[in-house]
Parts: structure tokens; C-alpha cells; sequence
């Protein structure tokens, strides 16, 4: 008995086998030399290479019909039987899966070709539901470029993620006037939005070019580089060495002009200067060359 995805019952065809054992062999479909009456255009444009809608070829009361054979046929193999095999039909046809398990390959999205680890990468899925198709209209706001998303769905339309990656995910980029800043989970940022704005003008409103500011606990530079338009020295003082060097990044990303950039963990220069000694606290220290 040789398996040949997406091929029908009648239809003259040329096959490549791929797999042989004992009892069957599953085979690839290279060319329909005679087509089935049966078949029709698939609403799905990777069905020829995903291995997810294996009868999506057929309408839909077809694909009943030849389900209910290959069920029918197994039972007759395995000695078993029944006098009434009923096969109950869905509604809807599309868009009824609540559940996915999705790979990604290079920031895209997608299934392995059926039988293989080959990616397909896709755009959409039409048999998951249309709240689960439209957060993955949004994939991009994941940050992260290889692994495996899984997403279950219950009745009420509250969604279980699951991210699976060795990727260094979970970086979100933020637009305040003319800086860019990028953070994580793991380094701060300032949370409430409308109070931040404000804070950020009573900041600049208080300081002139000629001012030397220390910026304590800067996170990722939130005000450190806002200050760089007006001052001509900061130093921003941070804990969290991942923050200060995503304010580090950030100080790059914004193309910010600087005599000195450097990244010293302050230990050593209240060691040196001043004979303290703070754990753990780390310096950015930036200069305006207007």
C-alpha cells in the first residue's frame, strides 16, 4: 500500500517514493497527469506544501466522504467494524482551530513541510480563528527570530502563550519627541506614559547648557539623553548593567555627537577618587561637544 498526499482516488499520477516500510510506503505527488472530477482550486495557496489542510483540494462534503473510507478501511484491516460509521460535520468549515503550534525561521512564521523539516514560511492560516489570526497579523511586536510559538485559546477568547527560543527576545523600542530608546524586561523604563511627559519637561525646564547633571538610577537613559540636547555634561548612575548598557545602545542608536561615551562601573571611581565603595553600580558618562 503506497501513500500519496494530495493525490485522489482515480487520478493518473507520477510519484516520487520517499519512505518505504514494512506494511506501506508514503510517496510524493511531482505531477497530476489526469485530474479527479472531484478536484477543485484549494482556498489555501501553500496546500501543496504545508502539511496542515490535507484535503483542502476537495469541497468539503468530499473530504467527509473520503475520510469516512480511509476510516472504514482501516477498521476492515484491523478485523473491526461497525454498522453505522456517521461522520458529524463542523461548522464552521474555516477559522474554527483554537489552538496552533507555529515555527519560526529568521523573524517568519510557519509550518514544516509535511514529512519533512523543511520551513514553509506563511502569512495566514484561514483554519484558525479570526482572533488568533489577527494577533499574528502583529508577529512582529514577539522580538524574537527563531523557535516555536504556541497558542491556545478558550471559549471566551482569553489566549495561553508560549514562547519557545534561545533567541535574546523581549527588546521594545519607544519614540519620546526626536529619541529613540530601546529596553527590556529586565531594565527600566519609565511606566506611566502621560506622567513621564510631564516630568520630562519640568526636567529640561530646570537645567541650562552650563550644568554638570547626575542622573540617578537612569535605566536606559530615559532622561540621560534627553538632557544631552540642553547640558554639557551627563552622568547617568545605574545598578542594573543591563540597563546601562542598553542606555549605551541607545546613546548609538540616536547618533547622539559625544567626546566621551564609556561605560565604568562606579565602584572604581568612588574607589579612586573619594576611598567609598559601592557594590555593583555602574556610570555613563556623556559629554555635549557643542
Amino acid at each position: 500500500m503506497t501513500f500519496v498526499p494530495n493525490a485522489l482516488n482515480g487520478e493518473a499520477i507520477d510519484i516520487s517514493l520517499e519512505k518505504s516500510e514494512k506494511l506501506y510506503n508514503i510517496a510524493r505527488l511531482n505531477e497530476i497527469i489526469k485530474k479527479s472530477p472531484e478536484r477543485i482550486p484549494s482556498f489555501c495557496p501553500y496546500n501543496s506544501l504545508c502539511g496542515g489542510c490535507t484535503f483542502s483540494h476537495l469541497s468539503y462534503a468530499n473530504s467527509l466522504k473520503y475520510k469516512k473510507e480511509i476510516i472504514s478501511d482501516l477498521l476492515k484491516q484491523n478485523n473491526l467494524s461497525f454498522s453505522s460509521l456517521e461522520i458529524i460535520p463542523s461548522s464552521p468549515v474555516l477559522g474554527y482551530r483554537n489552538k496552533v503550534s507555529l515555527k519560526v525561521e529568521e523573524g517568519e512564521f510557519g509550518y514544516y513541510e509535511e514529512q519533512s523539516h523543511r520551513f514553509i514560511p506563511i502569512k495566514n492560516c484561514y483554519l484558525l480563528s479570526p482572533s488568533i489570526e489577527s494577533l499574528l497579523k502583529d508577529f512582529s511586536m514577539f522580538h524574537f527570530q527563531n523557535g516555536e510559538l504556541i497558542i491556545q485559546m478558550n471559549s471566551k477568547g482569553d489566549m495561553l502563550l508560549n514562547i519557545k527560543t534561545q533567541d535574546k527576545i523581549s527588546i521594545l523600542e519607544e519614540q519620546k519627541g526626536n529619541i529613540r530608546y530601546r529596553y527590556s524586561f529586565h531594565s527600566f523604563f519609565q511606566v506611566n506614559a502621560y506622567f513621564s511627559e510631564k516630568i520630562k519637561e519640568d526636567v529640561m525646564n530646570c537645567v541650562n547648557y552650563k550644568d554638570k547633571v547626575y542622573d540617578l538610577y537612569c535605566g536606559v537613559g530615559f532622561f540621560s539623553l534627553l538632557l544631552t540636547l540642553k547640558v554639557k555634561i551627563v552622568i547617568g548612575i545605574e545598578k542594573n548593567k543591563e540597563a546601562i548598557l542598553m542606555a549605551l545602545e541607545n546613546v548609538q542608536l540616536n547618533y547622539i555627537e559625544n567626546e566621551d561615551v564609556n561605560i565604568n562601573k562606579l565602584e572604581n571611581i568612588l574607589r579612586e577618587k573619594y576611598h567609598l565603595k559601592i557594590t555593583d553600580m555602574w556610570h555613563l558618562n556623556l559629554k555635549n561637544i557643542d
